[in-house]
């Protein structure tokens, strides 16, 4: 059978436009979902221009976002063509918390403080007077004041700590402590043959469990 080239030649582009509708309709839809989570982040610029937004300029995280057992400060710095006039941080971009809605200037200078047990990402912005909502910063707070518990018995020695333990200590006189290093969330001794009379554990950020008495 003689194929005409006048046929091939339709049939060919047929496939080919084909292939390329189907890339367009692809691409298309991944650069919609992309477009989608960066508005997710973004400012809420209404009918105004990028110039009406605040700026985040600077955010100090004072942990240096590692465990601590101390307050956290979250220090934010900002500018903005209208007054600013609120602080907001938010755990999942949904839902926004305001610690101040009193401030009435251009350029701000703000320390919060985080003081409970926290161990969580967190998003902060600003907000001037016409209601523009600067870009969300990221960073994460991590608190763990809590001392790890310690439970003896005659036959164990039984630590536990949800951040982690990094060590048990000995002593004779609760004054002077010989240092084991140690792993993990819970650790289980055998309480015998122990050269010591009272026992404690610390954790990783250094809080320290009650003193136990050891030894049969």
């Amino acid at each position: 059978m003689k194929v005409s080239f006048k046929n091939v030649l339709i049939f060919s582009f047929i496939i080919i436009g084909s292939i390329f509708l189907s890339y367009y309709v692809f691409t298309s839809g991944i650069t919609n979902n992309l477009v989608g989570s960066i508005e997710s982040l973004t400012a809420k610029i209404n009918d105004g221009t990028l110039d009406d937004v605040p700026i985040i300029t600077s955010v100090i995280n004072s942990s240096g976002e590692e465990f601590v057992n101390t307050d956290i400060a979250i220090t934010i710095q900002a500018n903005s063509k209208y007054n600013i006039n609120k602080v907001q941080y938010s755990y999942d971009l949904n839902k926004w918390i305001t610690v101040n809605n009193e401030l009435n200037e251009q350029e701000i200078n703000y320390k919060m403080i985080f003081k409970k047990d926290v161990n969580k990402t967190i998003y902060v912005r600003v907000v001037n007077v016409k209601g523009y909502e600067s870009y969300p910063y990221e960073t994460t707070i991590m608190i763990d004041k809590t001392n790890p518990t310690i439970l003896v018995n005659k036959k164990t020695i039984h630590a536990k700590d949800e951040t982690g333990l990094a060590s048990i200590q000995y002593s004779n006189d609760k004054l002077e402590w010989v240092d084991y290093e140690v792993y993990g969330k819970e650790v289980i001794l055998e309480n015998k043959n122990i050269n010591y009379k009272y026992v404690r554990v610390v954790d990783k950020v250094g809080n320290i469990s009650k003193i136990k008495k050891v030894g049969n």
